[in-house]
C-alpha cells in the first residue's frame, strides 16, 4: 500500500531537524531517528501518536524530495543521515509558515 504524504508530519520534521541543525557545525553530518515511545533513541524526531516505520519513511521522502541533505551517507538500519535542510526545503516551511498565517 503506497505511503500518503502527511504535510503536518513533514512540516514537524523539517521544523524538528532545523532546530537540530542549529546545534552542530556547519558540514557536519548526524543520524536522525524516529521516535519510540519508552525507547532511547539518537536525535529523536516526530509527532505523538505516529508509527516510527512511517516517520521513518517521511525523514526518508524528504531526501528523496530534496528538502533535507544527508551529506552523500548511505542510510543507517534505523533513521537516516542529515546534514542540513536544503534550500527548497527552507522555501517548504516558510510557504507552510505563510498558509498557515493565511487560514
Amino acid at each position: 500500500m503506497p505511503l500518503t504524504v502527511d504535510t503536518r508530519l513533514q512540516g514537524a520534521l523539517l521544523r524538528q531537524l532545523l532546530e537540530l541543525e542549529r546545534t552542530f557545525r556547519a558540514g557536519a553530518v548526524i543520524v536522525v531517528q524516529p521516535r519510540v515511545d519508552g525507547v532511547l533513541m539518537i536525535n529523536a524526531v516526530g509527532l505523538p501518536g505516529y508509527d516510527p516505520d512511517v516517520v521513518e519513511a517521511h525523514l526518508r521522502m524528504l531526501l528523496v524530495e530534496r528538502l533535507i541533505e544527508n551529506g552523500g551517507m548511505h542510510h543507517p538500519d534505523l533513521g537516516i543521515h542529515f546534514g542540513r535542510l536544503t534550500r527548497r526545503g527552507r522555501k517548504w516551511l516558510s510557504a507552510q509558515a505563510r498558509a498557515a498565517v493565511n487560514l
